[in-house]
């Protein structure tokens, strides 16, 4: 559906798809590692 009442995502939704999930799970990955190493400070 193409139509006002469709879900809005990005415009380039399946350009920054792939690449979007990508750095989102490396930032998780890097923010656990981080919290990890304060917590064992």
């Amino acid at each position: 559906m193409d139509g006002p009442l469709a879900p809005q995502h990005e415009p380039h939704g399946n350009e920054t798809n792939g690449s979007g999930l990508f750095l989102l799970v490396l930032l998780l990955f890097l923010v656990a590692a981080f919290v990890a190493a304060l917590a064992f400070v």
